[in-house]
């Protein structure tokens, strides 16, 4: 016999795995399509199709029903059975022979109620169920790990794609906004400089206009105090050249003009008064009396 050929006993062992729950099988039984699984594993596939449906065989779809809706009316796989004692005593031979290498068969995590492996998953629930678990989950929608794993890798693939492309995405969004904050702060700037550059301009505008007006200011200033100086030096001139002659009291002329403006006024005085005895004469047809 090649060496190819050779069944050892770990090939042995995987031939007493249930396809179904992936533990070692537990009165097994045969279904008409002369496939084997655990009795529980038959009902569950069973309930998950609703009581009395038809279900079909995990390996090869062929429908069955269950007779009498129980497991318990399919035929036994014995020669399963005695399969599986034959490995055990192999391995158990196999520990005494090498103590240094046994065979690691525990799962990583395991129902505490049933001591069996969580090999399901209840999608309602959202937790690790083993077998025994799913019956009282029968409702629920619930997958094998090993299938659900797959599907999950493949969904979390797919969200991994779709999370890359969004942080594509912001990025970009991130590179925009810096560029416009960039823009932004370079627009503000340059219009900065223009308001610095027009009120310098028009600072010194004002600047030379103050400057101009102060010296119109003083030019007038100086012209008018320069006209009144000349005014007061005539004046002063004036007053020097003036005769004095008339300490003892001023002339006749200077008498006979100063009494002049009382007569004008007396007979501006009486002038008013005589034109209105006037009218009032000739309104009553009275003579004027001289």
């Amino acid at each position: 016999m090649a060496a190819d050929d050779v069944v050892t006993v770990q090939d042995l062992e995987e031939e007493i795995i249930c396809p179904v729950c992936h533990n070692e099988f537990d009165d097994p039984r045969f279904l008409p399509c002369h496939h084997y699984y655990c009795k529980r594993c038959i009902l569950i596939l069973a309930n998950a199709e609703g009581e009395g449906k038809p279900f079909s065989c995990p390996e090869c779809s062929a429908s069955t029903v269950l007779p009498q809706g129980s497991p318990n009316g399919l035929p036994p796989a014995f020669v399963v059975n005695r399969v599986k004692e034959r490995v055990k005593q192999a391995l158990m031979a196999q520990q005494k022979d090498s103590p240094s290498t046994s065979h690691d068969h525990h799962p990583q995590y395991v129902c505490r109620k049933h001591q069996i492996a969580l090999k399901m998953f209840c999608n309602d629930c959202n937790q690790l169920i083993c077998p025994e678990c799913a019956l009282s989950h029968r409702t629920h929608g619930f997958e094998y790990v090993k299938e659900g794993g797959s599907n999950r890798r493949e969904a979390i693939r797919g969200k991994g794609a779709e999370l890359r492309a969004l942080r594509e995405t912001a990025r970009g969004a991130l590179a925009e906004i810096a560029r416009r904050r960039e823009e932004v702060v370079g627009q503000a700037k340059a219009v900065a400089d223009d308001v610095t550059r027009a009120f310098d301009e028009m600072r010194r505008t004002l600047q030379r206009r103050e400057e101009e007006l102060h010296e119109t200011i003083r030019n007038l200033t100086e012209q008018k105090v320069a006209s009144l100086g000349a005014q007061e030096e005539e004046v002063r001139a004036g007053e020097r050249r003036a005769p004095v002659h008339h300490a003892q009291g001023p002339p006749r002329a200077c008498a006979a003009r100063a009494r002049r403006p009382a007569l004008l006024q007396s007979s501006r005085d009486t002038e008013p008064q005589r034109r209105v005895e006037l009218r009032r004469r000739h309104q009553k047809h009275v003579p004027l009396q001289d």
